[in-house]
C-alpha cells in the first residue's frame, strides 16, 4: 500500500538587491561582455568605423536585451538571483532598459555616487533605477523552477488589500426579537362574540 506524501509549495522571500550582490553581478557581466566583444569584433571588420565602439555597442545591446527579456536580468544577475523589475514588480520594456542603461553612466559620473545611493534608499535603488523607475529584486527560494516574481506580486497584493480594508468599530449585536409567546402574552385578550 503506497502513501501519498503531500508536496509543499516552495518557500520564497523577496527583497531588494543590495550593493554587493549587484557588484558581483557586474563583475560576471564584465567577463561575459568581454567574451561577446571578442566574438563581435571580427564581425565588425565589415564596418571598421564601429570597431572602436564595439565594447559599448555589445554592452548596451546585451544589457538592454537581457534586462527586458523574460529572464529580467543579465547573466550576472541570473547567477546572483537578481531580477530587474518596474515598481510594480513587472518586466521592464526595452525603452526602460535603455533609459536604465544610459542612467548607469550618469550614476558613475561623479565618483560613482549614483551607485552609492543603493545604501541610502528604502528600495535599494541606484540613481539609474530612480531615473528609470526600476528596482532590482533579490530572490531567495529553494525551488529552481518556481516563478520568482509570483511572491513579490502576492506580497504587493496583500499589502494593497490590507490598505483597502476599512477599519470599522465592532458593531453591537442587535437585540433579539421578542419570542412569539411573549408577544402574545403582552396583547390584551379579545372578546369572542
Amino acid at each position: 500500500m503506497s502513501s501519498t506524501v503531500p508536496t509543499s509549495q516552495p518557500q520564497m522571500s523577496y527583497g531588494y538587491g543590495g550593493f554587493w550582490w549587484r557588484f558581483l553581478a557586474v563583475i560576471v557581466d564584465l567577463i561575459v561582455v568581454g567574451l561577446l566583444t571578442g566574438v563581435a569584433t571580427p564581425i565588425l571588420f565589415v564596418l571598421p568605423v564601429l570597431i572602436p565602439i564595439a565594447p559599448l555597442l555589445v554592452d548596451a545591446g546585451y544589457s538592454i536585451f537581457m534586462e527586458s527579456s523574460p529572464t529580467q536580468g543579465t547573466v550576472g544577475k541570473m547567477i546572483c538571483r537578481l531580477k530587474v523589475a518596474d515598481l510594480a514588480g513587472k518586466r521592464i520594456t526595452p525603452g526602460k532598459a535603455g533609459l536604465r542603461y544610459v542612467g548607469k553612466y550618469v550614476s558613475g559620473l561623479i565618483m560613482f555616487l549614483g551607485y552609492i545611493l543603493v545604501f541610502f534608499t528604502s528600495k535599494k535603488q541606484a540613481l539609474h533605477d530612480l531615473m528609470a523607475g526600476t528596482v532590482v529584486l533579490k530572490i531567495n527560494e529553494h525551488n529552481e523552477n518556481a516563478d520568482p516574481i509570483r511572491g513579490f506580486h502576492e506580497e504587493q497584493q496583500a499589502q494593497a488589500t490590507a490598505a483597502q480594508i476599512p477599519h470599522t468599530p465592532a458593531s453591537q449585536p442587535a437585540a433579539p426579537a421578542p419570542e412569539a409567546s411573549e408577544a402574545v402574552a403582552d396583547q390584551p385578550p379579545r372578546d369572542a362574540t
